[in-house]
């Protein structure tokens, strides 16, 4: 039972520490990452735009660029890989928001978002059931590069003579 942070997950899979471990990129993919790490990509998932409901963006049915600037952001604390994408995808897009309030949890960003405190660029499926509720607005992002991140299934190379983790990798990850 290891849990950590996108890049704490590949450290403990990197030195043996986990058999496998999932994680998210930051907008790029691992192509040729260096090292001892095989990984297969389970999936994708949207980055959407989340304000209260009545916010002035509320009614759009997407995000651009230009909607974000000078809106109050909520934000992941820095080093967390949700932040990194974040300023990744700011920096991409010469989007200027600023950062209103640091939190340690995406419930946390959420909560706030529904109290007025600002917007947050959050994984679409993490705001579904608020949304679904009407206690936020979550916006897909249009004209703006890399707005999806991947999930990814990690190993390490060397450990293809296991049997377990052969077994359980086989239904996953295709021959």
């Amino acid at each position: 039972d290891l849990t950590g942070l996108s890049a704490q997950v590949r450290e403990l899979v990197r030195t043996g520490a986990a058999d496998v471990g999932l994680a998210t990129t930051e907008g790029e993919p691992l192509l040729g990452e260096p090292g001892p790490l095989e990984f297969h990509r389970l999936g994708r998932y949207e980055t959407a735009l989340v304000v209260p409901p009545g916010h002035p963006l509320s009614g759009n049915s997407r995000a651009a660029p230009a909607d974000l600037a000078g809106e109050s952001l909520l934000a992941m604390e820095p080093g967390t890989n949700l932040r990194a994408f974040v300023d990744r995808l700011l920096a991409l897009s010469g989007i200027e928001m600023p950062i209103t309030m640091e939190l340690d949890s995406v419930e946390a960003i959420k909560r706030m978002v529904e109290a007025g405190m600002g917007v947050a660029l959050l994984p679409k499926i993490a705001a579904e059931a608020e949304a679904e509720a009407g206690k936020l607005v979550a916006l897909p992002l249009s004209g703006i590069p890399l707005p999806d991140r991947e999930i990814l299934l990690l190993w390490r190379r060397d450990h293809g003579k296991n049997a377990i983790l052969r077994a359980f990798l086989s239904p996953l990850v295709p021959a």
